[in-house]
């Protein structure tokens, strides 16, 4: 006897479901095969890798992963483990993968740019103008500092 595919084990011998996270097409012996990048596969015995199931456009998680929670938003969005993922919105940034919040530009800076991964597209305001606080998202935000 040998194993059916969505299972693995010796020729002759008891077969095991292929784990969370693995899938394989064929019958016999082979091992599974890990669900590609940017994918996961929460149940047993997956038979394709077409029954690992898309992470978020706009996330990523490892080859062989078992749960939606392991697709991460990438840099530039934000959202939950697993959930969608949104564009940090003009003023924000976010330089990391993960769930954590977009970061807002500082006093004194605006961006005008969507989806931003660095503090690098936080402007400074010119001369003698600044915001009234962070996050800014358009030059007509720096106004006059106090005095002028």
């Amino acid at each position: 006897c040998v194993c059916n595919a969505g299972y693995t084990g010796p020729d002759g011998a008891a077969c095991t479901a292929c784990a969370k996270g693995k899938y394989k097409t064929v019958t016999g012996s082979a091992d599974c095969t890990d669900c590609p990048v940017n994918t996961y596969r929460a149940s047993t015995a997956a038979v394709s890798a077409t029954q690992c199931l898309d992470c978020d456009a706009n996330a990523q998680a490892p080859a062989g992963s078992q749960a939606s929670t392991a697709c991460e938003c990438n840099m530039g969005y934000s959202g939950s483990n697993g959930g969608t993922c949104t564009a940090c919105v003009a003023g924000r940034y976010k330089p990391t993968n993960g769930s954590a919040s977009c970061t807002k530009c500082a006093v004194g800076t605006y961006s005008t740019s969507v989806g931003a991964i660095s503090d690098a597209v936080c402007i400074t305001c010119p001369g003698i103008t600044t915001t009234s606080s962070k996050g800014q998202n358009e030059l007509t935000d720096c106004k006059c500092n106090k005095g002028y």
